[in-house]
């Protein structure tokens, strides 16, 4: 078995694409680090996530995405790097 590394870059593509990571009519979906929480709609959230998948139904689950270069390990200072300030206002704005 090939043992090969994936920059942050391509894991984000590779999600973009298995996730199929595109607008539509019933959802922002997008992937990149140009698009803030805050135009995504997370007043005052400068931070930028790797992708996204957030429904117009705010009964329907979203997806905020935090990519890591193959070569990251996971630790537990950087294992929920989501868990914060983002994460507050993102469950208090799909919250029902």
């Amino acid at each position: 078995m090939a043992n090969f590394q994936l920059t942050e870059d391509e894991v984000r593509d590779k999600a973009h694409e298995m996730l199929n990571l595109n607008d539509t009519e019933t959802a922002m979906a997008g992937v990149g680090q140009l698009t803030s929480f805050n135009k995504l709609g997370f007043a005052g959230v400068k931070d930028r996530p790797d992708g996204w998948y957030l429904p117009n139904e705010l009964h329907f689950p979203a997806l905020i995405l935090e990519a890591k270069g193959s070569n990251m390990k996971f630790s537990e200072k950087g294992k929920y790097p989501l868990y914060g300030n983002q994460s507050r206002q993102f469950i208090c704005m799909y919250s029902s």
